[in-house]
């Protein structure tokens, strides 16, 4: 993924929370993940 083991350590104890959209791809990607986005429409 190009970025150093304690990184990935400081994200996964992080649970991603910090994380870009560009890193989750990367690991989604190597997990074998597929990312799906879901836009709800609310009424105000």
């Amino acid at each position: 993924m190009g970025v150093k083991e304690q990184q990935v350590q400081r994200d996964e104890a992080n649970r991603y929370s910090s994380a870009g959209f560009q890193r989750i791809a990367a690991v989604a990607e190597a997990l074998n993940i597929k990312i799906q986005e879901t836009r709800v429409l609310l009424k105000s």
